[in-house]
Order: C-alpha cells, then sequence, then structure tokens
C-alpha cells in the first residue's frame, strides 16, 4: 500500500523591474561545415548514396564513418563553424557586442556550439550577467547569423540551419529543447520566465538537493557534477544510456551527449541498435535509470512563443531575435496541505471532541478527584468519632 500524501500548489504572478537575460547556445545544425571537412569525403566515398543526393542522414553517417576510422579524434572543432563566421553581427539592447562574450561549447550532436551570458569569458574571466528592464523585440540579443556551409558539402546535405538552446546560467545546453531557426529567415523567440518548487519525498518525486554531490549516493550522479557543474534527471538519463553501451558495446552514442571518454560506436551497427532499442519504453528506463537519476526539486524555465518571417537576403543568413514578452514571471510552489504542526493540532483536536478533554476538563476531573479523597477521609473521620462516643456510653 502507498501513503498518499495531500499538497497544495500556489500560483502567484511576480512582476520584475529587471530580470536577467538567459544563457543563449547557438550552433550550426550541421557538425561539418567547413573546407577541412570537405578534404575528408574521399575516405567515406562508400558511403554516398549517388542516386539520391542531399541524404538527410549523410552528416550522422559521415561522422560515424570517420570516427570509426579515427580521422577526427582530435581537433573536432575544424570541422564546423568557428565563432567569427557563424555569428556575423550581434547586438543587446540595441548596443553592439563584443564576440569575447560568445564562450565555445561541444555539443557531442552539434559540435562548434558558442554559449552568450554565460558569466565567463573565453579566457575565463567573470563579467557581470546581462540584465533588461524592458520587455521589447529590440531590448534582448539580436544575432545574424551564417548558416552557410563549404561548396563541396551542398551535394551531400540538404539541410541548412542552426539551434538556440535557451536555458539558464546552472545548466548546459543539454537541460534543453532547442528552437531551430531557418536559413533565410527571420525568427523571433519571445521568453516568460516560469520557476517551479517541488517539496522532496516523500511529498513528490523529486529528491531535495541535487546541487552537493553528497547528497545521493549514486556515483553517475556524482560523475556528472564532477564533469558538467550542474545536474538534471534528464541528463543523468541520457549518460545511464551511455554508461549500458559502454557495457554492452564498449563504445558511446556519438550523438547522445556524454561525459564518458571512449570511442563512438557503430550506429548502424546490431549491438548499438540492440542496446538503444532498450530504452524505447518507461519501463526499461524506470528499471535501468530512475534510481541512479534523482529528480531536481528546483526548476527554472523559459516558456517560448515563436514567429517566423521571409529574410530579404541570401539563403545562408538567418536573423534571430531573442527577447522578454513580458517581465512577469510565474512562481509555482508546493507545500504539504497538513504541516507536522498543524497535524498535531488536528489530532489534538479530534481527542479532545472525542473523549472531552481539554485543559479545563483536566483541571475539573483533578479537581473532582480531590473532593472524593476529602469526602472519604472526612467520612472515616465522622466514623471513627462515632466509634468513640458509643464506647464511652
Amino acid at each position: 500500500m502507498h501513503k498518499t500524501y495531500s499538497m497544495t500548489t500556489k500560483i502567484r504572478v511576480q512582476n520584475d523591474y529587471i530580470a536577467t537575460f538567459p544563457a543563449i547556445t547557438i550552433c550550426n545544425i550541421n557538425f561539418f561545415t567547413t573546407e577541412k571537412a570537405t578534404e575528408l569525403l574521399p575516405f567515406c566515398s562508400h558511403i554516398f548514396n549517388q542516386s539520391s543526393p542531399n541524404d538527410s542522414d549523410f552528416q550522422i553517417k559521415f561522422r560515424n564513418c570517420l570516427e570509426n576510422q579515427g580521422l577526427i579524434k582530435n581537433n573536432k572543432s575544424i570541422y564546423g563553424d568557428s565563432k567569427e563566421k557563424l555569428i556575423k553581427s550581434l547586438w543587446f539592447n540595441t548596443n553592439a557586442l563584443n564576440l569575447d562574450e560568445f564562450v565555445y561549447f561541444y555539443h557531442s550532436e552539434y559540435g562548434n556550439c558558442y554559449t552568450f551570458n554565460s558569466g565567463v569569458l573565453q579566457n575565463g574571466s567573470r563579467i557581470d550577467l546581462h540584465q533588461v528592464i524592458r520587455s521589447r523585440r529590440t531590448d534582448g540579443l539580436i544575432l545574424s547569423l551564417n548558416l552557410g556551409i563549404d561548396e563541396g558539402l551542398k551535394e551531400f546535405t540538404s539541410d541548412l540551419g542552426g539551434i538556440i538552446f535557451i536555458h539558464n546560467q546552472t545548466s548546459s545546453p543539454y537541460s534543453v529543447s532547442g528552437v531551430l531557426v531557418g536559413a533565410g529567415l527571420v525568427t523571433n523567440i519571445g521568453l516568460k520566465r516560469t520557476f517551479s518548487k517541488s517539496e522532496p519525498k516523500p511529498y513528490s518525486k523529486c529528491d531535495g538537493n541535487t546541487k552537493n554531490p553528497e547528497s545521493h549516493e549514486s556515483e553517475l550522479y556524482k560523475l556528472i557534477l564532477a564533469k558538467n557543474g550542474h545536474y538534471t534527471q534528464t541528463f543523468c538519463i541520457e549518460q545511464c544510456i551511455q554508461k549500458l553501451l559502454i557495457q554492452d558495446c564498449n563504445c558511446i552514442g556519438s550523438v547522445i551527449p556524454s561525459v564518458f571518454d571512449k570511442e563512438p560506436c557503430d550506429i548502424y551497427g546490431e549491438c548499438f541498435d540492440k542496446t538503444i532499442n532498450k530504452f524505447s519504453t518507461d519501463k526499461n528506463i524506470n528499471k535501468e535509470c530512475i534510481d541512479l537519476c534523482p529528480l531536481e526539486c528546483e526548476k527554472q524555465t523559459f516558456d517560448q512563443t515563436i514567429s517566423v518571417q521571409t529574410l530579404n537576403e541570401t539563403d545562408n543568413f538567418s536573423m534571430v531575435y531573442i527577447y522578454y514578452e513580458s517581465l512577469v514571471s510565474t512562481v509555482v510552489e508546493e507545500s504539504p496541505t497538513t504541516s507536522p504542526a498543524d497535524l498535531i493540532s488536528s489530532i489534538g483536536g479530534v481527542l479532545g471532541l472525542f473523549l472531552g478533554m481539554s485543559f479545563l476538563s483536566l483541571v475539573e476531573i483533578i479537581e473532582v478527584v480531590f473532593r472524593l479523597i476529602f469526602i472519604f477521609f472526612d467520612r472515616k473521620k465522622v466514623g471513627h468519632r462515632t466509634i468513640l462516643v458509643s464506647n464511652k456510653i
């Protein structure tokens, strides 16, 4: 039998006059974009399907082929976009920004990415986080992106675009879903903030503090905090899958985020396919990973409103506007309907109701007991005096 605990959810709207801007991580959706990558095409000519150019899986097949041959084990960054190529111009609150504020981040699926407003520069020195005081389209981050790829790759890659991850400074891009931005388009991303806080077990499924390595016994949890600096259950489950891939296949999935240093799997191989298919249902995820991956109790999310319009420029370029639609935030808090103090009071009240036990009643009972004792001894004395009088007569 499972115990159930009654919870009260409070939702309040909080009007802030100043708001910290989120961290923004920008990537080209194509891992390979440069001339250096084109030079490696002859090593994987067997994967090209001449009857169907512009294969949507080309980037994955090409990467898998090169990694299996050990050709891109080192210096993977030279095959993707540089910061200077990807980000052509940028503004915040209508002020031009310096590219130094975009810090390199390697994404296991997209390769070279760059994060804005992380609180640090590329050289590691700390800077103040950007803040906004107005909720206007021009009072946020404005980007002009070059999403083109080298001419030698265009025959095989049909998709041109970028992906943008919007997250807070204490989480990684892996903790959120990205927003796809198309080449030749203007993408507007309006943001609203939601803060949520749940009570830890047994009141909910969350596990309390997930910022302290010593708060949970899971070695996988501790490894993620040590390697990544921050933790989410979603990222932990992905690492759990990687861990099982290492156990079963002695390799890791190249398109899944990883904190493990292992050779990538052949994603078209039987072992990889068999292991990944184990996690097609929640049942297997719960069985293998949930006990290793505690759920965090506090979250900040960014609700997004996205609109798109055509850009009157070349097809390789894209404009992106990221801004707060409103400085009003939603705060969702859960608390026990009955606290321990309330529970004790309720029990006392019920006892008082059914047994008539109250402080005054207790005093009255004590008074009655003393009166009975007094009457008993008084009668005894009267009886003793009667006997003495009888004897004298």
